[in-house]
């Protein structure tokens, strides 16, 4: 899994899951290539991270009673780059369960009655 980079010069989108369900569903080994990991604390702006810093200092101090800053856990995110183009360009990128036909696996944890192709995103 690759790390955050600010470098979106190749992506063409990308996909941002809302909840632990969610990111589940994107955490196939076939999604190993195009998932990021991001880290918020690395994406903070000059800014913010020296006003974390000083309220990390401010606590650990205890100059005063403060909320100790606690940044949020890295999050996941699907990258959809023009480097992976998808399979079938008729149909555009792919979003199923099934490994063999898509461009993105989406899989469940007891998935029974979900379709097997879920979506597909394509360009006019």
């Amino acid at each position: 899994m690759a790390q955050y980079d600010q470098d979106y010069s190749d992506t063409i989108f990308i996909v941002k899951p809302v909840g632990p369900a969610a990111t589940d569903a994107l955490m196939s080994p076939a999604n190993i290539s195009r998932l990021v990991s991001v880290d918020f604390r690395q994406t903070l702006s000059p800014v913010a991270q020296s006003m974390a810093q000083q309220m990390a200092q401010e606590s650990d101090s205890g100059s005063r009673e403060v909320t100790r800053y606690c940044p949020p856990p890295p999050e996941i995110q699907l990258h959809v780059k023009f480097t992976s183009l998808p399979r079938c360009t008729m149909q555009g990128f792919v979003f199923e369960s099934d490994e063999a036909s898509c461009d993105v696996v989406i899989v469940g944890h007891g998935a029974y009655g979900i379709s097997r192709r879920h979506f597909f995103v394509d360009f006019c």
